[in-house]
């Protein structure tokens, strides 16, 4: 999770990194979310889930050039994408 935060901080996009936070509410997963998006700036991130990436034709180019990708609920998800 430290390699999150850094590459958070110095805005380092030369690798690309996945973290998928999974456990029971109250355990902190919507906090290090915050954090992350506190640290990297409302204009610099996006919010969406998987769902509405498959049925937006033009929600896909919401992720273009933002540091930071929330999907919520991915294990909820069952569709094709």
């Amino acid at each position: 999770m430290y390699a999150i935060l850094l590459r958070a901080i110095t805005r380092d996009s030369s690798q690309h990194y996945f973290l998928e936070l999974i456990g029971p509410g109250g355990t902190g997963k919507s906090t290090f979310a915050n954090l992350l998006l506190a640290l990297v700036g409302i204009t610099n991130s996006v919010s969406t889930d998987l769902g509405t990436l498959e049925r937006s034709s033009f929600e896909s180019s919401s992720l273009l050039n933002k540091y930071l990708i929330l999907l919520s609920d991915i294990s909820t998800y069952r569709g094709s994408i």
